[in-house]
């Protein structure tokens, strides 16, 4: 969907005089739809009684780096709308994440250890079947 934006000039807009007269005062409103696109490529994840090893290639479409300082992930069952089955927060956890770069316009790797100990785990019954799957191959 569309997503409504809002731009607004200053003098503060442009280091050059002549788009800095242009701009200031502007007031543009439009509606943007960036393009569909694949961010992650792959992801590999290992659970350890010490936490979670995560390696991941992703793709970063913007014209300039994106630099980590936290992440907070969300792991469903299935897909996007499946059951929940824990949550993690970089800022609780021992990680890799902060000062990782995603390279402009390019695919880059992201490496991430996570504690479980602030995993948030919210069935144990999901947990015990979970297990019981990744025992079993599946």
């Amino acid at each position: 969907h569309p997503v409504p934006m809002v731009m607004h000039g200053s003098t503060a807009s442009s280091g050059d005089p002549l788009v800095r007269a242009v701009l200031d005062g502007l007031s543009l409103r439009f509606s943007f739809m960036p393009p569909g696109t694949r961010f992650i490529d792959r992801i590999e994840a290992d659970i350890r009684p010490t936490g979670l090893i995560a390696d991941a290639r992703i793709f970063n479409p913007l014209p300039a780096g994106i630099v980590f300082e936290r992440l907070d992930l969300q792991i469903r069952e299935r897909d996007s709308e499946g059951e929940e089955v824990f949550v993690l927060n970089t800022e609780k956890s021992r990680t890799r994440i902060p000062g990782q770069r995603l390279w402009p316009s390019t695919t880059s790797e992201l490496h991430m250890r996570l504690s479980l100990l602030d995993a948030h785990l919210t069935d144990p019954r999901q947990l015990a079947r979970l297990l019981g799957d990744a025992r079993r191959g599946r």
